[in-house]
């Protein structure tokens, strides 16, 4: 029997004998991360670790990292590490993996990539088990706010292993009082923008005069439609060169489409081989999420299915990614900002046939908006100085530098 695309499923059987040493040998390693010196490093390599449940801000944030990912991520900063990895291996006794989590450990845990808002660090508080991971992630949440870690003291939330094991435990209530900004607006981020301009060859070119909290950077796109703007998603055809701080597009004009169609992808997760991406769509009605899979060695797509994201109520994530099925109809979504509404619109149906698909194409013909979405260790995002660029009926593609 089919039930979803199996590149997705993890299967885990855990020795619950072996959880008080993997605590303990994990509060340990969380010990050294509260008191490292070198925490923006700490947090762009825990970026690196496998991450479940979407964590994009097409299908939402559950903020679960595999626990192995994260240790091994953290091990030059916190060499205890090792011993929590070790800890780790003996509780976990049996494991399957699919292709996209294939180095998955088997468990995971709460690491702020997006905190959504204050309330959700306060549940957190209640069931975290560890006082130092409690304040290493307040401490991160921090960074949100585009405050100066160096000045920011929570000290106060450090409390002896033993309490915090104790029925009677209660969270310290200020855990997230000290900040009341978890937004991620643009105002919040922590990366130094130096200049916007387009070189000598007419490359659009970001030079950065701060990339300690920088993390990674992506291509966006609004099309204009009928007096609106239209989100098609981002790319990340962007080129970085850490040694000059620039940042530089890779963009041709191109965007991944179906049926002719341009999807609003952003991406789930990308790796050296192959990278997941997610796009809205209605299947039949009614809204999800379309998930399709670009493979670097074949330089082909796939699509994987449709994965209904996280309720918004309870946060519980979808379980599976769901095939489409011959005569299943979808159609691409499209965000759209106006003076009059914002609300999604959508393309025309497709009937589903077979394999579906997806094609680098070029872009209608019409006006657009090009930016960079800049991403800092602490999950903010920045956009920066947008430009229009025109496509023409023959596919050519006109920036216009001088709006810089």
């Amino acid at each position: 029997m089919d039930n979803g695309d199996p590149d997705g499923t993890t299967f885990t059987i855990t020795d619950l004998s072996k959880i008080n040493g993997l605590l303990t040998a994990f509060d340990a390693t969380a010990k050294e991360m509260y008191e490292s010196d070198s925490m923006t490093d700490i947090a762009r390599a825990v970026y690196s670790a496998d991450n479940f449940g979407g964590n994009n801000r097409n299908e939402g944030y559950t903020n679960m990292v595999d626990l192995l990912g994260l240790l091994n991520a953290v091990q030059p900063y916190a060499p205890s590490a090792s011993d929590a990895i070790a800890k780790l291996k003996e509780a976990v006794i049996y494991s399957v993996n699919g292709d996209n989590h294939e180095g998955a450990g088997g468990l995971s845990l709460y690491y702020p990539l997006s905190v959504q808002g204050t309330e959700e660090l306060s549940v957190f508080a209640d069931i975290c088990t560890s006082s130092y991971y409690l304040a290493y992630v307040d401490s991160a949440a921090y960074g949100t706010t585009g405050g100066d870690l160096s000045d920011y003291d929570n000290s106060g939330l450090i409390a002896d292993c033993d309490d915090i094991w104790n029925y009677g435990y209660t969270a310290d209530p200020n855990v997230g009082s000290n900040y009341s900004d978890v937004s991620y607006a643009d105002d919040n981020s922590t990366i130094g923008i130096q200049s916007v301009y387009f070189d000598e060859d007419g490359t659009y070119t970001v030079q950065l005069s701060d990339m300690s909290a920088f993390n990674y950077a992506t291509c966006t796109l609004f099309m204009t439609y009928d007096g609106t703007s239209v989100y098609l998603g981002e790319d990340d055809e962007v080129v970085t060169d850490y040694d000059a701080m620039i940042l530089q597009d890779g963009f041709d004009g191109s965007w991944p489409s179906i049926a002719g169609q341009p999807l609003a992808i952003v991406a789930v997760s990308v790796g050296e081989d192959r990278s997941v991406y997610t796009a809205p769509i209605t299947l039949n009605g009614e809204q999800t999420n379309l998930r399709i899979e670009y493979d670097f060695t074949s330089s082909e797509w796939r699509v994987c299915g449709t994965w209904s994201g996280i309720d918004p109520e309870t946060g519980v994530a979808s379980r599976d990614t769901q095939p489409l099925k011959d005569g299943d109809v979808i159609a691409p979504a499209y965000f759209v900002f106006s003076d009059e509404f914002n609300d999604y619109i959508y393309g025309d149906d497709i009937t589903v046939s077979g394999e579906l698909q997806i094609e680098y194409d070029a872009l209608p013909d019409a006006d657009y908006s090009y930016s960079m979405s800049l991403y800092d260790i602490y999950g903010n995002y920045y956009y920066t100085t947008s430009v229009t660029f025109t496509v023409d009926e023959n596919g050519e593609l006109f920036f216009y530098p001088d709006e810089l």
